[in-house]
């Protein structure tokens, strides 16, 4: 907890407004004596595909419009990219393309069954 928060005293008489500089509160010392190192973040969890695709929409949107069309068109470097992309794929990659074809493939099962149903 002391790596996240520090309670400081402003010492009497000092003109020094660095608070980098003041002495940690005792009573925020003495209560941080008997605790436990404890740390305050959360696993990130991988993308799925859906977010990807958010992201690419938000984050890429504009620049490959921009280059597509400073090209006239012409995508063949985006297939190459893509294809160079797709030797560098880890494995949160591959587990996200599984997930969500599993996905699809459910859905697809799903509504098959509700025509013929």
């Amino acid at each position: 907890l002391q790596q996240y928060i520090r309670f400081v005293q402003c010492p009497k008489n000092s003109k020094d407004s660095n608070k980098s500089r003041w002495k940690t509160a005792k009573w925020w010392e003495r209560l941080l004596e008997n605790v436990e190192p404890l740390k305050l973040t959360v696993k990130r969890q991988d993308k799925t595909v859906d977010e990807m695709i958010k992201w690419l929409d938000k984050q890429i949107g504009p620049t490959l419009a921009t280059v597509v069309t400073a090209l006239d068109g012409e995508i063949n470097w985006l297939y190459k990219l893509i294809s160079n992309g797709n030797t560098r794929l880890k494995n949160k990659h591959q587990q996200a393309i599984f997930q969500y074809q599993q996905e699809r493939e459910k859905k697809q099962r799903k509504h098959k069954g509700d025509e013929n149903g």
